[in-house]
């Protein structure tokens, strides 16, 4: 078998994505969904993966930002 001289590995770009207006008609909603969201990213990373955190778009200017 071929050694390879670094390991392989998966690089995973991640965001949630949310209509922001919602933040102030539900309290709690942010941080209930951000919660959420780095529990995912937790799961992910237990697969030994580069993971690529966005964060939260929730408008378009964060969307471009992001891009």
């Amino acid at each position: 078998m071929i050694q390879r001289k670094r390991e392989n590995y998966a690089k995973i770009g991640v965001f949630a994505v949310a209509h922001g207006v919602y933040w102030e008609q539900f309290a709690g909603l942010y941080e209930n969904l951000m919660k959420y969201y780095h529990d995912f990213i937790d799961l992910v990373k237990e697969n030994h993966v580069e993971v690529m955190d966005f964060g939260m778009i929730d408008s378009s200017e964060k969307a471009y930002a992001a891009a």
